[in-house]
C-alpha cells in the first residue's frame, strides 16, 4: 500500500479514489456526510497530495511557479475549485512556501502531512509520562561545522541542514536516514538523549522522536526470538508513549510524525549472539523510510561504522561528524562541573587537564572527549600513564579505556 493509500485509509474518507497523478502528486476525491442526515453530500471534495520527488514541469520550465501553474491546468480539468485541501510532504521542494501552494492552486488549506492525522496520532500515542533529565554537565559539542543540537534538529525536522548544498554526494532521492560519528566515549549517546529530549520539550507537537539505546536491550523478553519490531516496540513504552501495533507506527514514521533515534548502531550484533545485524536494521529502516518523510538518525563508532556497514548502503546515508571539544568548550564544562573557583578538584582538573592536552601522548588523547578526561581527576596520574602506556584501547570492546572504567 503506498504512504498515500495508507493516509487515506487511515482518514476513513468516504468513496475515495484516485482521479488523477503525475511526478510529484496524486488527486484523490472523496464524498463528506451530512452530520443531521448521514446521508453523503453531492458534491465530491478533492484532496491533492504533493510527494517527495517534487513537481514536474513542462520543457525548459524549471521554476516552482511555472511548475504549480501547469499543475494548476490539470486540477481545474479535474473541476476542484474551491473544494481542493492539499497535502504535502516536508521533504518535496513544493513545501518550502505553503503560502504559494494556496494561492497559485487555489486550496482551501495546505498542511504538511505530519500534520493531517495529528489529533489521532496523540490520541493513539498519548503524551509522554517519563520526565527525562538533562545529561548531567553537559556541553554542546559540534558536529561538522554547526552546534549539534541545532545540527541535527534543522535535519529531523528537514530545515535548513537538508539543502542540497549541505549534504555529501548522493544519488537519487535525499537521504533520510543519517549518521552521527565519533570514536568511542565521544558523547553521541549525550547527544541523542540531549536531541530528543529537546525535541519533547517544544511547545510545538510536529514531531514525536522515539530513543532507541542498548541499555533498552536487555530487557527484551527472553523467551523470544528477537526481532527488530521487538526492539521498537519496547522503545516507544520505554519512551513514555502507549503501544501501537506495527503498521501504525509505520504510518506515523513515513508521514514525518515519528522521527527515530537508534543509539548504538555497532552495538547490535551484541544481542542474542548477533541474531540482529547493523545491517539487518539499516536495510529495513531505509525500506521504511523509501520515499517518505520519515527521519531516522542513527549513532555509530566511525571505525566500526565502515567496517561493519558496506559501501554501498553507506553511500546513502548522510554522515555526520561529532568533532572534539576545543577551548571553549573545555572552559564551559570547566564551569559546570567545577563552579567553585577556589575548589581543590577544580584545580586538580586544570594540572591533570594540563597534561592531557600537552606533549604526552598527543595522537591518542585527541580522540577522547574532555568530558570523559574531566572525570580523569578522580585516578591518580600514575594509573593514567599506566593505561595510555597499553595504549588506550580495550581490545575485547574497542572502547576507550579509562583508569576507572566501567
Amino acid at each position: 500500500m503506498s504512504l498515500e493509500e495508507s493516509v487515506i485509509a487511515a482518514l476513513r474518507l468516504e468513496s475515495a479514489a484516485k482521479v488523477d497523478s503525475e511526478q510529484g502528486w496524486e488527486l484523490w476525491k472523496y464524498k463528506v456526510r451530512d452530520p443531521a442526515s448521514q446521508t453523503s453530500l453531492p458534491d465530491d471534495f478533492s484532496l491533492l497530495f504533493i510527494n517527495s520527488q517534487g513537481l514536474k514541469g513542462k520543457a525548459g520550465e524549471d521554476s516552482e511557479i511555472a511548475k504549480l501553474r501547469n499543475l494548476r491546468s490539470r486540477l481545474r480539468h479535474n473541476r476542484t475549485e474551491g473544494r481542493l485541501s492539499i497535502v504535502v510532504q516536508r521533504s518535496s521542494p513544493s513545501s518550502k512556501n505553503l503560502d504559494l501552494l494556496r494561492t497559485e492552486l487555489g486550496a482551501r488549506s495546505v498542511k504538511y502531512m505530519s500534520e493531517l492525522l495529528q489529533e489521532q496520532w496523540q490520541h493513539l500515542l498519548g503524551e509522554p509520562h517519563i520526565d527525562e533529565d538533562p545529561v548531567s554537565y553537559f556541553v554542546e559539542p559540534i558536529v561538522d561545522d554547526k552546534l549539534a543540537l541545532s545540527k541535527l534538529e534543522d535535519w529531523v525536522l528537514v530545515k535548513g541542514g537538508d539543502a542540497p548544498d549541505d549534504q555529501n554526494s548522493f544519488e537519487g532521492d535525499r537521504p533520510s536516514i543519517s549518521v552521527l560519528l565519533a570514536p568511542a566515549g565521544m558523547g553521541k549517546t549525550s547527544v541523542a538523549r540531549e536531541l530528543v529530549r529537546h525535541l519533547k520539550s517544544r511547545n510545538q507537537h510536529d514531531v514525536i522522536p522515539i530513543l532507541i539505546e542498548p541499555s533498552q536491550w536487555s530487557l527484551l523478553n527472553p523467551h523470544e526470538e528477537p526481532t527488530l519490531w521487538a526492539i521498537i516496540e519496547h522503545a516507544i513504552k520505554s519512551n513514555g508513549y502507549n503501544a501501537v501495533p506495527r503498521e501504525i507506527f509505520d504510518l506515523f514514521a513515513r508521514t514525518g510524525y515519528i522521527a527515530i533515534f537508534f543509539d548504538g548502531l555497532d552495538e547490535v550484533g551484541s544481542i542474542r549472539g548477533g541474531k540482529i545485524t547493523p545491517v539487518d536494521v539499516v536495510e529495513h529502516l531505509r525500506g521504511l523510510a523509501a520515499g517518505s518523510d520519515c527521519r531516522v538518525l542513527l549513532t555509530s563508532r566511525d571505525g566500526l561504522w565502515s567496517e561493519l556497514v558496506p559501501d554501498e548502503i553507506r553511500s546513502h546515508i548522510r554522515e555526520f561528524r561529532l568533532l572534539p571539544f576545543k577551548n571553549r568548550e573545555i572552559g564551559k564544562y570547566r564551569e559546570k562541573r567545577f563552579p567553585n573557583p577556589s575548589s581543590p578538584a577544580r584545580a586538580r582538573f586544570d594540572r591533570i587537564l594540563a597534561e592531557v592536552t600537552g606533549s604526552v601522548h598527543p595522537e591518542t588523547t585527541a580522540r577522547v572527549p574532555y568530558e570523559e578526561r574531566a572525570l580523569w581527576s578522580c585516578s591518580t596520574r600514575n594509573s593514567w600513564r599506566a593505561n595510555f602506556s597499553r595504549g588506550g584501547r580495550d581490545q575485547n570492546s574497542g572502547k576507550t579505556r579509562l583508569p576507572f572504567s566501567t
